[in-house]
């Protein structure tokens, strides 16, 4: 046998190892995208369960910005009424120089 086909037999043989050694690496790692798989099959559908509730919480959200605003609209009407109240008192007394009753 001359050295050029020792050579291709050679190359032929680590050819088929290295194509044997990416099969089984291939078949070892099946088992593991499954369970990866799996998994992520069973998050897809926790964030589905999930999906309700981030909804309402912004929902939840948008009315307590509301309520803050409302809040303070009111407390302004509030603050204004009490200082017309107290402005009226002393204009009456002024007027009348009598303490109110």
């Amino acid at each position: 046998m001359s050295a050029r086909h020792r050579i291709s037999d050679y190359s032929t043989k680590e050819a088929a190892k290295s194509s044997k050694r990416g099969y089984e690496a291939s078949e070892a790692c099946a088992p593991e995208i499954h369970d990866i798989k799996h998994r992520l099959h069973g998050l897809e559908k926790t964030v589905d369960a999930i999906r309700p509730t981030t909804a309402e919480y912004a929902q939840v959200r948008d009315r307590v910005v509301f309520s803050g605003c409302m809040g303070r609209w009111l407390w302004g009407v509030g603050k204004a009424l009490i200082s017309a109240a107290v402005g009226a008192t002393a204009c009456r007394y002024a007027m009348t120089e009598r303490p109110p009753p």
